[in-house]
């Protein structure tokens, strides 16, 4: 049975990284986004991530063709850019899907066949990985290197 929620949030209506980055303020340069496992060498300042966002929503708009409604699929280890990679989806006009490597080939597949991907973002070493699901079912899709955009 739904329940309403004892709390009010106010939240305006607005896109998300609007919501996140508001007009006329300057993003924090302190780092947000830190690698547990190599803090030193891996972080990200909200300043330094909407840098980034924004080169990856125009990389996946120019280089990749993804408009609006394209769904854009991120095969990836949780890591630093992977809300890099889900917000720049965002800005670049598509529908963000995650898919953790945990998923395994059997879980990938499944997705498949719920949504029509424009594009996968995975790294290197998954290529092979994903390969095998599109020989599986036959999606046409584009393959991208978040970094390289």
């Amino acid at each position: 049975m739904p329940q309403s929620s004892p709390f009010t949030i106010p939240i305006s209506p607005t896109d998300l990284l609007t919501y996140l980055y508001p007009p006329h303020t300057l993003p924090s340069t302190v780092p947000l986004y830190i690698s547990a496992a190599s803090p030193e060498k891996y972080s990200l300042s909200p300043a330094q991530a909407l840098t980034l966002i924004k080169r990856f929503a125009v990389g996946l708009q120019k280089l990749e063709g993804v408009g609006q409604g394209d769904v854009v699929m991120m095969f990836s280890p949780n890591h630093v850019f992977v809300p890099v990679g889900y917000l720049g989806a965002i800005a670049a006009g598509g529908i963000f899907c995650g898919c953790s490597v945990s998923f395994g080939v059997s879980g990938m597949f499944g997705s498949f066949f719920i949504f029509w991907y424009g594009i996968i973002d995975t790294e290197i070493g998954f290529f092979v990985f994903v390969w095998r699901i599109y020989a599986y079912t036959f999606s046409p899709f584009c393959l991208c290197n978040m970094l390289s955009c």
